[in-house]
């Protein structure tokens, strides 16, 4: 996006909080400011009920919780994956330190969010918040756990979709603001990045940071959201309605459709000025009349004639196909649905999943500082179990090394044929998993039988080496994983031994190496774990690496392994050492040679190397 920076939220100058500036005041680079009309105090005819019953967000614990790989990370705190175990539900965090929020004036913000959230009754397209609770020195809002990624992530790689899609999207999007303006609650900074898919292909709007409730009954002049979403009467410094919240649906509609926002522009003063005075350009060949329309009735600059009363905005003739009621029970195929396979973090950014999933500890604050935090957020519940700790404890999972019965035991055959790479993660004994290459890694796994095994790994997208600097070339060669040897198997163990002969790759130790083995119930699915190492970036932290292998189909007119393999895998193997042994082999291919036979393998193995 050319103005991609300019998305980002603005908190600069908000009246309504008593922790921001006064009223009036701009910031130095806004417009020139008019005045606000009083017919612009109605509130565009929506209906709104009153205030409902806020849902009890307390009774549990953070202790309740086990942290499991983070997923996003930003100025007051970070969010993570998290498991209930009581429910055994997924969930997400978001972790906030109290004495950022208390030195950025975050406060009211925080306060007003969580009330929102426990005000505004569940609805299919609105995230839900299932506890809200304080330790010393955070804030938990405990989450609906959304696996597809924002919107903004899907859209912004094609430049612009299908009419149909952006239709789509735009209809559930419609019925979750005109649920929350129900509830007179105006989000204030709807944009792509705050739109998240769920698992289902469904969308939930997210992020209620900046909205505000009660809106209707008060004239507000916050100059709060992102730049390329505000609405011209925020710019202009008018009283604000909700139709604020439309003008926003019709950027995004615009921005779906044509692949930018209407405008943007190089600075915030210059997307300032577009949004106030630069004319709607949409002679765009991707624009239908209906869509032209449409997006011309969301981005009226007066907001008294804008499209703002979801009757009007639902039998607007862009809508002609569009059942409203099936939309609402979701029997509307999305357009996409996430492929999580067995990685349900693989759209979210690998900066973030590589991090393991913690709460940092906090400078130790005294009783009376401590005391006016929990005044503060008295909206909150404190933790249960009144932990003074910040950090969730999480339960130890540590794998078995036993080995397995002999009615359990599985036959050398079952490796036998290529296997492709489906997750590779880290795991500590405490439940976290980190993602090092992120979801874009892939890999072949191949055991022969002969008694040979090749692994493979590299990431998914590598750059060309081609007029690289020496350590652009470097980084590749390191990103890259390459072992060969010899593979060792007896009956009743639960692990399977690597013995490498040569590797590709500086980092990867060519000792033996041990790896414990899960198949699934046909074969088909293999979960190869290495013995406990120290983590290198976290103090006290056991962990494991975890390759989880799917196996190749054989082509047509090779075999597949079955159980008479058994036997012949490790005939093979000592019939081929015979034979390397009487024939002289080139310089080069000694150093592939295998160990000379599974009987001098050593029962006691020593300890592994760190991966």
């Amino acid at each position: 996006n050319c103005g991609h920076f300019a998305r980002h939220r603005l908190i600069e100058s908000d009246p309504d909080a008593r922790e921001t500036r006064e009223p009036g005041e701009r910031p130095d680079d806004a417009p020139a400011v008019g005045d606000a009309s009083e017919k612009q105090l109605a509130d565009e005819q929506e209906p709104v009920v009153e205030d409902a019953a806020p849902r009890d967000l307390g009774g549990a614990s953070i202790s309740d919780f086990t942290l499991i790989t983070t997923l996003g990370r930003g100025t007051f705190g970070k969010v993570m994956k998290v498991l209930h175990r009581p429910t055994g539900r997924v969930m997400a965090m978001k972790v906030l330190t109290k004495s950022v929020v208390s030195q950025r004036r975050m406060v009211e913000y925080i306060r007003e969010e969580r009330d929102i959230m426990a005000m505004v009754p569940e609805h299919p397209f609105v995230v839900t918040m299932h506890y809200a609770l304080q330790t010393d020195h955070h804030l938990y809002f405990l989450l609906d756990y959304l696996p597809g990624g924002e919107l903004y992530s899907h859209i912004h790689p094609k430049g612009s979709v299908p009419e149909s899609v952006a239709r789509f999207y735009i209809c559930e999007v419609i019925l979750a603001i005109e649920h929350i303006h129900k509830y007179d609650v105006c989000h204030r900074d709807l944009k792509p990045e705050n739109v998240v898919i769920g698992g289902d292909g469904h969308i939930r709007l997210t992020d209620f940071g900046l909205a505000r409730s009660k809106f209707s009954r008060s004239r507000r002049r916050s100059f709060v959201g992102s730049a390329e979403y505000l609405a011209p009467e925020t710019v202009r410094n008018e009283v604000q309605t909700k139709a604020l919240d439309w003008w926003s649906v019709g950027v995004m509609l615009y921005e779906m459709l044509v692949g930018r926002t209407p405008f943007h522009g190089a600075t915030n003063t210059e997307v300032y000025n577009n949004v106030v005075h630069k004319p709607l350009d949409l002679n765009k060949r991707t624009l239908s009349p209906d869509a032209q329309s449409l997006i011309r009735a969301f981005l009226d600059r007066s907001p008294s004639s804008r499209l703002a009363r979801p009757e009007d905005i639902k039998r607007h003739p862009f809508f002609k196909t569009v059942d409203w009621d099936a939309y609402m029970r979701k029997e509307v195929r999305p357009p996409f649905i996430p492929d999580l396979g067995c990685n349900d973090t693989k759209y979210f950014a690998r900066e973030f999943t590589s991090e393991w999933a913690c709460v940092q500890k906090s400078s130790a604050s005294d009783a009376q500082q401590l005391r006016q935090w929990r005044e503060k957020f008295d909206n909150f519940a404190i933790s249960r179990d009144g932990r003074s700790s910040s950090s969730p404890p999480n339960s130890a999972t540590a794998h078995p090394e036993r080995p397995l019965a002999a009615e359990v035991c599985v036959e050398p055959y079952r490796f036998i044929g290529a296997w492709r790479l489906m997750r590779l993660e880290l795991k500590s004994t405490k439940g976290q998993v980190t993602y090092p290459w992120g979801a874009e890694v892939v890999g072949l796994l191949i055991y022969t039988t002969a008694g040979y095994f090749s692994m493979q790994l590299a990431p998914l997208k590598r750059s060309r080496l081609k007029r690289h600097s020496p350590e652009d070339m470097a980084q590749a060669f390191v990103g890259y994983v390459s072992q060969f040897g010899s593979y060792h198997l007896r009956a009743g163990w639960n692990f399977i031994v690597h013995a490498p002969t040569s590797a590709l790759n500086p980092n990867i130790s060519a000792t033996l190496q041990r790896r414990y083995f899960q198949f699934d119930n046909d074969f088909k699915s293999l979960e190869l774990t290495t013995d406990e190492f120290a983590a290198e970036d976290q103090e006290r932290l056991t962990v494991r690496t975890v390759t989880t292998w799917e196996r190749v189909p054989p082509r047509p007119g090779f075999a597949a392994p079955t159980a008479g393999d058994a036997d012949g895998t490790a005939a093979a193997a000592s019939a081929d050492r015979a034979r390397r042994s009487r024939t002289p082999s080139p310089k080069p291919a000694e150093a592939l040679s295998p160990v000379k036979d599974d009987a001098e393998t050593p029962s006691e193995l020593p300890a592994p190397a760190k991966e």
